[in-house]
């Protein structure tokens, strides 16, 4: 049967009412997937439950996670790989690193061709964790995927982690690399008129806040050449929404408590490494009270078993409240981050909404793919 997938467009309130004491119970996919890994433990565990988390699930699912990082490797013939550095204004002999994915036969045209879309990625880490490497299935697929339909052109931004500084030095980062791409897109093979903004888990909240400073930026300014036609946002931790008086109310942090990936105990160390409350710095602040008007078409994929679930959801209302088209789309029973867990059929379809949410952001048709 052939069929296509259309974003989940207008469809927040809907989404939110979702049964939330469902959403979080493991899916028969990932039961399968763990027990056929040898994890003897797929559930989540609430502070109330005797059972503990499992201190060895990290070690076995990092090790999952480590073998699908290595799929770039099956996008060879298909994307150019290539690394560049940006200079920091400040530091100038300590550049930012990115990494750039080019559909193969577009790149040795890239200075005579028609420009390409141009997605911005930023990893996500709880701003700890990651790095450019991380990222090369994640990117070469959608560069792969896309080609032979709507062409874009990646770049992934190695933004300073919570070891090397701390908050805000990686909103920084994101700047600094917007504008500097501003300046150079048309070397990059990038078309300014199609400028996509997206990132995981932290790089989520990167991404956001990065359009949204940009769009006040213009209004003062006039100075941004980029138009950023779109926001892709894939199980988004949006770091100033945990300390929200309605943060309390939310099921999943409950629920997910010692969740796979993301525990409370290991976002609780995310938010410590941070340091984000010893700074008083407002205009880095995204959440409820925030301005969202005016901005593009958002993407959200959710996963069911993360404590940052409900989160997302929350921010999601808030964005279309706003007059934000926003496609929202939520995974039960997985768990945080399983898009990188590439052996998962599931993985396999959120990489196809993905793509799916880019096309829709760029107004081109979805894929057709077989059932």
């Amino acid at each position: 049967m052939t069929s296509h997938h259309i974003p989940n467009q207008g469809r927040v309130a809907e989404a939110r009412n979702y049964d939330p004491w469902h959403l979080h119970e493991p899916s028969s996919q990932w039961i399968d997937f763990c027990h056929t890994n040898g994890i003897p433990w797929c559930g989540v565990t609430s502070p109330d439950d005797e059972f503990p988390y499992q201190e060895d699930f990290d070690t076995q699912i990092t090790n999952q996670w480590a073998l699908s990082a290595q799929h770039e490797k099956r996008y060879e013939s298909r994307v150019k790989i290539c690394n560049s550095t940006i200079p920091r204004a400040k530091e100038p002999n300590n550049p930012i690193s990115i990494r750039l994915y080019y559909p193969i036969a577009f790149f040795g045209q890239r200075d005579t061709a028609d420009p390409l879309p141009l997605y911005i990625h930023f990893r996500g880490g709880g701003f700890l964790c990651g790095d450019l490497d991380t990222e090369d299935a994640i990117c070469a697929e959608m560069v792969s995927s896309l080609t032979p339909t709507c062409p874009i052109i990646v770049i992934s931004i190695d933004y300073r982690s919570t070891v090397e500084e701390p908050f805000p030095a990686m909103y920084h980062d994101a700047w600094e690399a917007f504008e500097f791409i501003q300046e150079r897109i048309r070397g990059y093979g990038g078309d300014s008129k199609r400028v996509i903004l997206g990132g995981e888990d932290s790089g989520a909240a990167l991404a956001l806040w990065v359009a949204m400073f940009a769009k006040k930026t213009e209004v003062v300014a006039k100075t941004h050449r980029l138009n950023i036609v779109g926001l892709n946002l894939t199980t988004p931790w949006f770091p100033h929404m945990d300390v929200e008086k309605a943060a309390q109310t939310e099921f999943s942090r409950y629920q997910c408590w010692n969740a796979p990936f993301l525990p409370m105990a290991v976002h609780h160390m995310y938010r410590d490494m941070l340091e984000m409350e010893e700074s008083n710095l407002s205009h880095f602040t995204v959440g409820e009270c925030s301005n969202f008007s005016g901005l593009p078409r958002t993407c959200m994929l959710v996963a069911g078993q993360s404590l940052l679930r409900d989160q997302a959801l929350r921010l999601a209302h808030c964005m279309e409240q706003a007059g934000v088209r926003v496609s929202l789309e939520i995974f039960s029973g997985m768990p945080h981050e399983f898009r990188r867990v590439y052996v998962l059929p599931q993985a396999e379809v959120a990489n196809a909404m993905v793509e799916d949410n880019i096309r829709w952001i760029l107004r081109m048709p979805p894929r057709l793919y077989t059932d």
